[in-house]
């Protein structure tokens, strides 16, 4: 196990509800293959995930508008299933010139 592996398991999923119910070996094989530990990337990519699920509502810069308007407990829209192939596709925006084929 890398030694950033004990982060990624406790933090990621406590970073973002995306994460909170994917498979321990997913958070890894992202953090192998893109992030190496940085949350900057683990950020980006939760961003774009989030995006292309039809999470964000992103306003303009300066807008006093919160990009996620809240919702009353208990009434949030469950997310679809994780997809690796989602994340591949999310992890290839990023960096076109690696191939995540894992």
């Amino acid at each position: 196990m890398r030694s950033s592996a004990p982060c990624v398991l406790t933090v990621i999923p406590e970073y973002h509800l995306l994460w909170a119910d994917v498979p321990a070996d997913e958070p890894l094989w992202i953090d192998d293959g893109a992030c190496h530990g940085n949350f900057r990337q683990w950020a980006k990519i939760s961003y774009l995930l989030w995006d292309e699920y039809g999470g964000t509502q992103v306003k303009g810069p300066g807008s006093a508008d919160s990009p996620h308007p809240p919702t009353p407990h208990g009434t949030a829209t469950p997310l679809p299933p994780y997809s690796r192939d989602l994340v591949r596709a999310v992890l290839s925006r990023l960096d076109p010139t690696q191939r995540h084929t894992g």
